[in-house]
């Protein structure tokens, strides 16, 4: 059997990439997490409303191709959904604080350089699975009020059609 050789100084280099990835999973803690949610959200305007909505594809895509962000997919939509709403005045009946926390989240997932830079191998997008999950937590309360909204808009929106179906059918 034969065993791999390394060549001199590839063991260090492992025990170097070893350090840094074990550093920057340390970063990874409640705390920093709600900092980073904290110094995203604090300064949203309706401009950041609107740079999410134009930034929706890129976004949706960055969470399911990302292993730590793909569980989220319904979540982001539904936020996409909920700032639409809110963007167009349709629905209003939320704290402009969870529309900023919520934009905040989108924003820092586009956000490539942030606690743990995004191009790190399987660790880069386990610090936006943590703002996304910290800002679910906050907002999660706002979520169902608005889930339930939504299904009340739609059963609405069926009945009407199926009226007009109906009169156009006389």
């Amino acid at each position: 059997m034969e065993s791999k050789r390394q060549c001199p100084g590839e063991k260090e280099q492992d025990t170097i990439a070893e350090e840094e990835l074990k550093k920057w999973i340390e970063r990874l803690n409640d705390e920093n997490i709600m900092v980073e949610y904290k110094k995203r959200t604090q300064n949203i305007e309706r401009a950041d409303v609107d740079r999410a909505l134009k930034e929706e594809g890129r976004i949706k895509r960055l969470v399911r191709n990302s292993k730590p962000l793909s569980k989220f997919l319904d979540d982001v939509a539904l936020f996409f959904n909920l700032i639409r709403d809110f963007a167009a005045n349709r629905y209003t009946d939320i704290p402009f604080g969870a529309i900023a926390g919520i934009v905040g989240t989108l924003v820092y997932i586009l956000t490539p350089a942030d606690m743990i830079p995004d191009f790190l191998p399987g660790i880069g997008f386990l610090d936006d699975a943590g703002v996304l999950a910290f800002c679910l937590s906050l907002v999660g309360a706002d979520i169902k009020k608005y889930e339930k909204w939504k299904k009340a808009q739609n059963k609405e929106n069926d009945r009407e059609d199926s009226c007009l179906s109906n009169s156009e059918a006389d």
